[in-house]
């Protein structure tokens, strides 16, 4: 309801409880998606971020050109002089 634009005293009065119910329940929500916010960057991102450069090297094997990413640049480099191939 919050995400629908009521405020904690409105959704006091349209499930009929005390505004401090309303209150600790956002309180406890918000502390949840929170938790799961951390928890999801922690690891799953993590997984996600090591998958997609495992899946670039992957394919740059297979391509004309080599990437190289560090923290802070992305370079190509043009392997076909460098192989022969021309």
């Amino acid at each position: 309801m919050l995400a629908q634009g009521h405020n904690e005293t409105e959704i006091a009065q349209i499930l009929h409880v005390n505004v401090s119910t309303i209150s600790r329940d956002v309180k406890v929500l918000k502390e949840l998606s929170q938790r799961f916010v951390f928890d999801l960057a922690k690891g799953d991102l993590t997984y996600y971020y090591k998958q997609c450069i495992d899946g670039m090297d992957e394919i740059a094997k297979y391509s004309c050109c080599r990437v190289f990413i560090d923290s802070s640049s992305i370079r190509i480099q043009n392997t076909e002089s460098s192989a022969g191939i021309s």
